[in-house]
Order: C-alpha cells, then structure tokens, then sequence
C-alpha cells in the first residue's frame, strides 16, 4: 500500500491492490479522515469507501490478476470529496444510472451521499466522485 500527503495538507491518497483483504485498511483511513475533517459524517465516508472498493476488488480485474485501487480524500471549502479509480476493465454503460447495478452497493453510496459520478477514466478503468457538504 503507498500513501502520500497530496498537494494539500488536507488530502488524503491511498493506494492498494484491489484485493478483499485490504478494503479494511482503506475503510479504516477514510473514517479516521473524516473523524478529523468532520466527524458527523465518518460512518457514511467509511460505508461509502467499503462499498466502492468491494465493486472494485468484485469488478474491476475480470482477468483474475489484481491490480490497484486508489482512495483520495480532500476536505475544500466546507465540503469531503472523495475518488475512488481503478485500473481495470471499466464500467459497464448500464451501471452509469446508480441503482441498476446488480446489489445494492451503487444505490446505497447515491443515497449516502449528496453527489456521486461513476465514469470511465482515459487510460482504462472507472473512477467514482463523490461528496458530502460538512454540516
């Protein structure tokens, strides 16, 4: 796993392999994060962080070889934005919609969240935005 402070004081930037052992460890950095940053909101950042990796360790690497995940946190102007990227084979067009996925995992983060956007990055793999306004 790598971490680096970000270009601000108040970023956070986790990287893992996309592997199910270690969606703890990101949950874990996100809510001691949000604790910090704003505490009313550490369960949901935490339950967010878990449910997005799942989908990436579950569906990002069809090919069975594990590749990276990665966690980025920034407090900014009153409001917790979050990422969380991949590498793998990109998401499928009919998941765009939160909440026609397959579970529940997509439909649970929209509801927790006040924005969330799921889209393809450039170079191969999804990234999921989100973010809350701090009460």
């Amino acid at each position: 796993m790598t971490r680096s402070a970000g270009q601000h004081d108040t970023e956070l930037r986790l990287e893992a392999v996309a592997d199910p052992g270690k969606i703890a460890t990101l949950r874990h950095a996100a809510r001691t994060y949000a604790e910090e940053h704003c505490p009313e909101l550490a369960q949901d950042v935490a339950l967010t962080v878990s449910e997005l990796c799942t989908n990436v360790v579950l569906h990002a690497y069809r090919n069975g070889t594990p590749g990276p995940m990665m966690l980025r946190l920034r407090f900014d102007r009153g409001k917790l934005r979050g990422e969380i990227s991949d590498a793998g084979t990109g998401i499928s067009p009919r998941l765009f919609d939160a909440g026609r996925g397959a579970g529940m995992g997509l439909w649970t983060v929209a509801q927790l969240t006040d924005e969330m956007h799921l889209a393809r990055r450039p170079s191969g793999g999804t990234i999921a935005s989100f973010a809350w306004n701090c009460p």
